[in-house]
């Protein structure tokens, strides 16, 4: 730990392509995009960016020029928060006590979870399929969602399975 141990970061002032740049040790800013309006939530999953903006649409982009949208993805609903979920599915916490699932293959809507929280969800932690698969059977997940109802639910995933 650099605190511990008396070390300051390096940081510095670098100028690229005539703009100003803030450059800290190891990591630097190599481009801005001008959304036009505010993103509540981002996530990179493979070669895509998913960003939700204020209004609750997503637009999906490439990530490696963001400035190509691939496709936007209109939701009824602010989003606070998304989690990725192998094979395929992005879960999407929203203002009004509900989870969206989205099938990123295809950018579509699947389903809403519901009966967990009164409030908005925050935050989603998901982890990888629990014990053995057997052939032609559902990987057993689990995922937690936190919420402004003060909170914590735990979600047992039975039913997503990639079939092409």
């Amino acid at each position: 730990d650099d605190e511990a141990s008396g070390k300051k970061k390096k940081t510095s002032l670098v100028q690229v392509k005539g703009k100003v740049q803030l450059e800290e040790e190891g990591v630097s800013c190599i481009k801005t995009l001008d959304m036009g309006m505010a993103i509540r939530s981002a996530i990179c999953v493979g070669k895509e960016v998913w960003c939700a903006d204020w209004k609750g649409a997503v637009t999906i982009r490439e990530r490696d020029d963001a400035a190509k949208v691939k496709a936007e993805i209109p939701t009824n609903r602010f989003i606070w928060c998304m989690a990725h979920q192998e094979p395929g599915l992005l879960w999407m916490g929203q203002e009004s006590a509900g989870i969206s699932l989205f099938h990123m293959g295809k950018k579509e809507f699947k389903t809403c979870l519901t009966g967990g929280h009164t409030g908005g969800v925050h935050c989603l932690a998901l982890d990888e399929a629990l014990g053995d698969v057997e052939e032609g059977g559902f990987p057993v997940r689990r995922g937690w969602s936190g919420s402004n109802d003060f909170t914590i639910r735990q979600w047992w995933i039975e039913t997503w399975l990639s079939k092409g």
